[in-house]
């Protein structure tokens, strides 16, 4: 009898492990997730409310404060619009977007009264470079600027065309083949070598000048991916335009397949 029940156990596993469900046989698959990047000018702070393509709510970012980043929020495996939300209420709904299953997002809100409110997506690398070097991309979200180039000098060293990586990265844009002589994979970043240690220092100027309109101090890591994001500054600030860098790599996502029976 025992024998039967052990045998039948078996059975029952393997036909469970054969089936695999809706999901194709990978388990622990993580949903899309999407963080919101503030740089809507005159908005301290905005968040955003995702739906499908049948006008489900797929869920809502936390407030995301001027010129920072929230944490990610979860949404489906599915084609979606964001609609971004600031004091007065919406200010615009992004075109729809393919969100993929185990995979990363940043939505950039940008503009203004002025130039119109825009909403910018773009999908964040979560693998590790390869060898000595760390993956590179940036945005132009600042509405002060039509054009920028990006310098990112090892240490404290000066902007100079050794350290050039991209130009004429253009207003509401994220970096491609069009700003770099590197090679650019499909989500904008470029590789670059580690140079001595894992200190830069990034410099943003207008197109075709040396002069920076904006820098910042950035600890650009071995086998990391990072994006530079050119916004315009708060009221108050000592110069119109800033810069800083996120880290792109949140939680890797881990994919199991259940084993053939």
């Amino acid at each position: 009898m025992e024998l039967t029940k052990a045998i039948g156990a078996v059975v029952l596993g393997l036909l469970l492990a054969g089936c695999g469900g809706s999901d194709g046989g990978i388990v622990d698959q993580q949903t899309p997730r999407v963080r919101l990047f503030n740089a809507v000018d005159g908005e301290s702070t905005v968040f955003a409310t995702f739906q499908d393509a049948n006008l489900n709510n797929l869920g809502n970012s936390p407030n995301a404060a001027y010129a920072s980043a929230t944490a990610d929020t979860l949404i489906a495996n599915t084609t979606a619009t964001a609609t971004i939300v600031g004091s007065s209420g919406p200010l615009v709904t992004t075109a729809p977007s393919l969100y993929r299953e185990n995979s990363f997002y940043t939505l950039y809100a940008l503009g203004g009264a002025f130039q119109g409110y825009r909403g910018l997506v773009v999908a964040d690398s979560q693998l590790v470079s390869p060898g000595a070097t760390f993956g590179v991309r940036a945005v132009q979200l600042s509405t002060k600027n039509a054009s920028v180039d990006i310098y990112v000098a090892p240490g404290i060293a000066q902007a100079a065309s050794s350290n050039l990586v991209f130009s004429t990265l253009a207003y509401g844009t994220v970096t491609s083949s069009g700003n770099t002589a590197q090679a650019v994979d499909v989500n904008g970043y470029v590789l670059s070598p580690i140079n001595g240690d894992s200190s830069y220092t990034i410099y943003v100027t207008a197109h075709g000048s040396l002069t920076p309109i904006a820098t910042a101090a950035a600890t650009l890591s071995q086998g990391s991916y990072n994006t530079v994001v050119v916004y315009d500054s708060p009221a108050g600030a000592a110069t119109p335009t800033s810069v800083l860098v996120l880290g792109d790599q949140r939680i890797t996502p881990q994919v199991r397949r259940k084993p053939n029976p």
